[in-house]
């Protein structure tokens, strides 16, 4: 960026905007500002509300251990009576001996909207996460399905917990999105709600 201030006190700032690029120009009574920034990327989630207006519990960790993701899903597993959460990654890596990186927990027992609330509150995620449904239009929460710029859509890492609990009611609407997109292990459900659809949502990020 090139700035001048010639000798009639004008000021001229040459910048070349690159193609991910554009800019806002904002004015007060005080200031004027020139922000450049990426643009946003469109990209595609699911919403983890079924078409019965129940919601299933799901996480997002950004920057965390493993270990810490690990611990939520068996300490939240014990306390609601889940089956197993499905895990997946958007970015790992291994810092000092520890696995360190972004994650999402998925799991498919529905419940009401005030007590998925309480759930996905209990995790030790992403705090804007946490309390998306308060800005979301459809109240709900959504997590990434697409990719992201040169960013792969999420890779599945495992289950975690027992096969055990399965007995609850489960959004089938997911699982049969989430296996149409991952080789999942087979978990026996014994109560599928019969969903057939989940709500896709484009957004910015």
């Amino acid at each position: 960026m090139e700035v001048k201030i010639d000798k009639n006190n004008v000021l001229r700032i040459v910048y070349k905007l690159k193609k991910s690029e554009t800019y806002k120009i904002s004015k007060s009574n005080q200031f004027q500002t020139i922000s450049i920034f990426k643009r946003p990327i469109l990209i595609k989630g699911f919403s983890n509300c079924t078409q019965f207006n129940k919601y299933i519990p799901t996480g997002d960790y950004d920057e965390v251990s493993k270990e810490i993701v690990l611990e939520d899903a068996y300490r939240l597993i014990s306390e609601y009576n889940l089956p197993p959460f499905y895990l997946f990654t958007t970015k790992e890596n291994n810092v000092l001996g520890e696995k360190i990186g972004n994650y999402h927990l998925i799991n498919l027992r529905t419940f009401s909207y005030s007590k998925v609330k309480e759930i996905i509150g209990e995790i030790r995620g992403d705090e804007k996460y946490k309390t998306m449904n308060e800005r979301h239009p459809f109240k709900s929460w959504v997590l990434r399905l697409s990719k992201k710029g040169i960013r792969n859509r999420p890779k599945f890492l495992g289950i975690v917990g027992e096969n055990k609990n399965l007995n609850y009611e489960i959004s089938e609407a997911h699982l049969i999105l989430l296996e149409k997109l991952y080789k999942l292990p087979k978990i026996n459900y014994l109560k599928k709600d019969g969903g057939e659809s989940v709500r896709i949502h484009t957004y910015e990020s």
